[in-house]
């Protein structure tokens, strides 16, 4: 086989990633395509060897498999370009992003109830006041979350099926704070701001869905405390419960 069908077979054998722009966050990432897998797209892109023929398979597939290149000047100047990379080649931030937390923060708001200030992409101007909220771009908020909350004390060092609730948790009420709630959750006094060997051993003796269970059992009884401090907040009551219901899957 030529050189560019061994390249073709490598990508429908999901063996060799292809830069793709997914179509529900409009992000840059890398794909696999797979025949068994259940997004439109990759269904899609994986029967084009049966509709195509001859010589005009590998010319079609190849083009639509040539990568994007990155606009840099999106994620603002102070991201460095090595961050960026690191970030778009991350599968587990990814996947957290796109199951828990790009569905549960929308785009621009300004609630004068809300304590957050401007809101954007998950980023607040509470926390952020130098920030343009209003203006952000996609990809300068997915890099503020990458860089501050999935990086923060060893957030991003937690197994699969816990790293999600966690870093749901951190971007919406701050990494000391969640990071805390986990040492208690796991039973670590006094608890402290940092995940580190102490965190990884006592996750090693929990079952890790039990674990998921009890600190979502955390999370509700803080926005229910806050909520009783401050009855102004109930309005956002329902949606805090839905968000940890949805982080605990």
């Amino acid at each position: 086989m030529s050189e560019t069908g061994d390249y073709l077979r490598g990508i429908f054998n999901g063996e060799i990633p292809v830069k793709r722009k997914n179509p529900q966050t409009g992000e840059t990432e890398e794909v696999y395509y797979n025949y068994n897998d259940d997004r439109e797209e990759l269904r899609e892109a994986a029967v084009y060897p049966a509709r195509a023929t001859g010589r005009f398979y590998e010319p079609m597939a190849f083009a639509s498999a040539q990568p994007e290149e990155i606009d840099y000047t999106r994620y603002g100047n102070d991201i460095p370009r090595k961050l960026i990379d690191r970030m778009n080649a991350d599968k587990r931030f990814w996947n957290v992003m796109n199951k828990y937390t790009i569905p549960s923060e929308g785009g621009y708001n300004n609630d004068p109830y809300d304590h957050g200030g401007e809101t954007n992409f998950g980023i607040s101007s509470s926390t952020y006041p130098r920030e343009d909220i209003k203006n952000m771009t996609r990809e300068r908020a997915n890099a503020l979350l990458y860089r501050d909350y999935w990086n923060y004390n060893g957030i991003k060092t937690l197994p699969d099926d816990v790293v999600g609730i966690v870093f749901e948790s951190a971007v919406n009420r701050g990494g000391p704070e969640t990071i805390k709630d986990v040492h208690r959750t796991l039973g670590i006094d006094p608890p402290g701001t940092i995940i580190g060997n102490t965190t990884h051993e006592h996750l090693r003796g929990m079952d890790h869905e039990r674990f998921r269970n009890d600190f979502a059992d955390r999370m509700r009884a803080h926005y229910l405390n806050r909520v009783e401090e401050e009855p102004t907040q109930e309005r956002y009551l329902d949606g805090w419960l839905n968000r940890v219901n949805n982080s605990v899957r």
